[in-house]
């Protein structure tokens, strides 16, 4: 979960950790989520807010860089962001649509969204 407001990070991580059984690992920063994916990228999904502060670049540039250091799995938004805006965004970044959940993001959605894919990277799962 990448979020620049710690509260915000926690309280989706338990969240998801609450109806997934999944480990969460928090970032608030490029560089703290580029560390906390690993290299190689091992995490299998993630969560990105859109709006990451002043002092880093955007959830979309995040996950670019993501990219380009070869992590591939799915990722999604939950931001205060429209889906439309953040949508543009990563058309205008070359990366590919991404779900984007409104804050705040019922929880049986990012329970759905995840366990799709919990259930295709096995239960070792780390979101």
């Amino acid at each position: 979960m990448v979020d620049d407001d710690p509260l915000v990070a926690r309280s989706v991580a338990r969240v998801v950790t609450l109806y997934t059984g999944l480990s969460v690992r928090c970032a608030h920063t490029q560089a703290e989520a580029c560390q906390a994916i690993g290299t190689p990228p091992t995490a299998g999904v993630v969560l990105l807010d859109y709006d990451l502060g002043p002092q880093s670049p955007d959830g979309v540039g995040v996950l670019g860089s993501l990219r380009q250091r070869g992590f591939r799995a799915p990722a999604a938004f939950v931001s205060s962001m429209p889906p439309w805006f953040v949508q543009r965004r990563l058309r205008e970044a070359g990366l590919e649509p991404a779900p984007c959940f409104q804050k705040p993001v019922a929880p049986a959605l990012l329970k759905e969204w995840i366990g799709k894919y919990a259930k295709l990277c096995g239960s070792g799962l780390s979101a």
